[in-house]
């Protein structure tokens, strides 16, 4: 699959994985701030996330990403409608393994009307096929110990690998622990 689509079809639901373009900007920003504030918004002090926002969900951002050989965007669309966003590091050092090794998973947010119908699964599997094909041993990403996916990874074959603190100040003090969480792929 790789930078091309990746695609699901079934009777109920056809997933896309489509790489961002300059057209589509406006859609990746308001799919990704609207997913985010679903799922993370209670994580905030006064409920404002500006912080992290503004420096993930602006034009100029994605501008600079897209110019970045070393980050991947992308739209996730179900039945033609987006529904999620993704973004992947494709050189990032975890633990013990080099930048040449490891893949990070930055960003994967689901809007809520699409979750637990099988599009997270679909866009790990996208993940994990892209890194095979750049020869990766690993993908890693980041977890919020007290968000609701940390058993959905776990149940996908994440490890914690270790743990780390977000570094925002407006975040809830009870809410900044976050697991690296590893997946090896075989060879």
């Amino acid at each position: 699959m790789g930078l091309k689509e990746g695609k699901k079809s079934n009777m109920v639901n056809s997933i896309k994985i489509k790489p961002l373009t300059k057209e589509k900007f406006n859609e990746y920003i308001e799919v990704g701030k609207k997913s985010y504030l679903q799922h993370y918004l209670d994580f905030w002090a006064d409920e404002d996330p500006s912080p992290y926002i503004n420096e993930s969900f602006t034009q100029e951002v994605l501008a600079a990403e897209l110019e970045n050989q070393n980050s991947k965007l992308f739209i996730i669309y179900s039945n033609g409608l987006p529904a999620g966003i993704l973004k992947i590091i494709p050189n990032r050092k975890v633990g013990d393994f080099s930048s040449e090794e490891s893949l990070l998973l930055q960003k994967i947010y689901i809007l809520k009307e699409y979750s637990f119908k099988g599009i997270g699964s679909e866009a790990l599997a996208f993940v994990k096929n892209f890194a095979k094909e750049q020869k990766k041993k690993v993908v890693w990403l980041d977890v919020m110990v007290k968000g609701k996916v940390l058993p959905f990874y776990q149940k996908k074959g994440y490890k914690i690998h270790s743990s780390k603190q977000v570094q925002y100040q407006n975040i809830k003090d009870e809410m900044r622990e976050m697991y690296v969480m590893i997946k090896e792929l075989p060879l």
